[in-house]
């Protein structure tokens, strides 16, 4: 059997903010080294085997993805024992290794991870856990995205401390780290499916792909593995579809019937997946095909870090509403789909800049008047409001509204272009903030002369003293206000606040 354990692609951050937190990756390709495990199975789970009575080991390969943000790199492993020992007597010994690629030095690091064990205390029963036994990882300071690590594990059954007389059945390996978590969806491409107790579909061919051809009169079923990644969201159900085409093209009813366990690694307990019928239609031709979702498992039934394996059935020889029965049903993969962006475990940084265009013009004393100026492309390229002093001791203010987005806390930046006519226009700056009533929040305000060529006048994140309020009533909205104290004559023009929040 090919040691494959399925994994699935976490694409990088984008868009307008990047959540950090832990992401996990399922190991593909295990070797054996020096002596395999054996092939066993734990209920519908298949599972290397390591034996009691000599040591066995497997190697295999991780490259550092470009999600990659901080810290060590932790391999878990989800295991059960074959038999039941009691304490004290249920202890078995790891060792591994590892060797790492670095792509920065362009050298291969044979010499930090030299072999290194520990005594793992298993459960008493035969149920499954996901643990980091022997506290295996890898340290930050030694790697980077793109390096390429070989880990090294055996059981080292002939040492004084493995006194466990079962197999140490592994189900499944991943490795954890701190990454960028996108708000979307975790694909995991599934083409590795296993024999069941129920006869197995034929291999075919469509074009130069490979296929597992489900019989049009016959029922055939096949399974395969998958894993809830650290980096779900909590909130989303796991959904299966599969890539498919006909061999004739006759089209019809096809009967698909799925069911499986889940290794529960937080109850550590192995759940049901209970038998479910699926009728997908499928057209009269030949042509490739991306399946609806077949089965969704629910977010009640799952959680971050449970393997599952999934039992494929077409029942064209027991279900009479399979009514495509001149076709062969090829198989050429599946997907399984589930959303990611933790709810809890991870900082975001949501991080967004612009310019704040909803304005209004308040009269506080005399006659002033206040409009909209038009750019002037062949100046300082700015569009202003322009206040004009008809009287002395006259103010008039304009007021900019904004607001914090979601997982925003922060008023980082203001950046606002201002100038005067002469220097007694005068001017103040104050902010107002959603939370902290009509007080002035600006800690630098003051009332300035204006220069009489544009200037950018910056405050930071540090100047105000308290930030808009998120949650409950309060929604995060702020005002920029600019006052202008004029006498007759004196104008002040002031640009559209440039704002970057966080």
């Amino acid at each position: 059997m090919p040691r494959l354990i399925q994994d699935g692609e976490v694409p990088g951050g984008g868009g307008g903010g990047t959540a950090i937190g832990t992401i996990s990756k399922q190991i593909e390709f295990v070797e054996d080294w020096g002596t395999g495990p054996t092939e066993g199975t734990k209920g519908n789970f298949a599972t290397l085997d390591f034996d009691p009575d000599n040591d066995n080991g497997i190697k295999f390969d991780f490259k550092v993805p470009d999600d990659y943000d901080s810290g060590d790199l932790t391999l878990n492993i989800t295991a059960a024992m074959a038999t039941s020992v009691a304490s004290p007597n249920n202890q078995i010994r790891v060792e591994w290794e590892a060797d790492i690629i670095d792509v920065s030095t362009n050298s291969i690091d044979t010499g930090t991870y030299t072999a290194a064990g520990a005594t793992v205390t298993t459960r008493e029963d035969q149920n499954p856990t996901r643990e980091n036994v022997g506290s295996i990882a890898i340290s930050a300071i030694d790697f980077q995205a793109g390096d390429t690590i070989q880990f090294r594990l055996k059981r080292d059954a002939d040492h004084g401390d493995d006194d466990h007389t079962g197999a140490w059945q592994v189900i499944t390996l991943d490795v954890s780290y701190t990454g960028q978590v996108a708000a979307r969806n975790h694909v995991q491409h599934i083409q590795l499916f296993l024999d069941t107790d129920e006869t197995a579909p034929a291999s075919g061919t469509k074009g130069n792909f490979d296929t597992m051809d489900f019989s049009a009169s016959a029922d055939n079923e096949q399974k395969f593995e998958c894993m809830v990644p650290e980096h779900w969201d909590g909130m989303s159900d796991l959904h299966v579809r599969l890539t498919y085409a006909l061999d004739t093209g006759t089209g019809g009813d096809v009967v698909l019937e799925t069911e499986g366990s889940i290794a529960d690694v937080s109850g550590n307990d192995v759940d049901t997946i209970a038998v479910q019928k699926f009728i997908l239609t499928v057209a009269a031709n030949t042509n490739p095909y991306r399946s609806v979702v077949i089965r969704s498992i629910s977010v009640n039934d799952i959680g971050a870090g449970d393997t599952l394996v999934i039992k494929l059935a077409r029942r064209a020889g027991t279900d009479a509403d399979d009514t495509a029965n001149s076709d062969v049903f090829q198989v050429i993969n599946a997907t399984v789909v589930t959303g990611v962006g933790p709810s809890t475990g991870f900082d975001v940084i949501s991080i967004s800049e612009g310019y704040l265009f909803a304005h209004d013009f308040e009269v506080q004393a005399g006659s002033p008047t206040a409009e909209q100026d038009s750019p002037s492309f062949a100046g300082d390229f700015e569009t202003y409001m322009k206040m004009t002093g008809n009287g002395a001791s006259e103010q008039v203010d304009v007021s900019f509204q904004g607001r914090l987005a979601f997982a925003q806390t922060t008023i980082k930046q203001i950046k606002i272009p201002v100038k005067g006519s002469s220097a007694s226009a005068q001017y103040q700056i104050k902010v107002y903030t959603e939370g902290n009533g009509n007080t002035n929040q600006y800690s630098a305000s003051s009332l300035t002369a204006a220069p009489t060529s544009r200037t950018l006048v910056t405050l930071t994140d540090t100047d105000i003293t308290n930030h808009p309020d998120v949650g409950g009533s309060d929604e995060g909205r702020f005002f920029v206000v600019v006052e202008a104290h004029l006498d007759a004559s004196e104008i002040l023009y002031v640009g559209r606040p440039f704002v970057k929040q966080e």
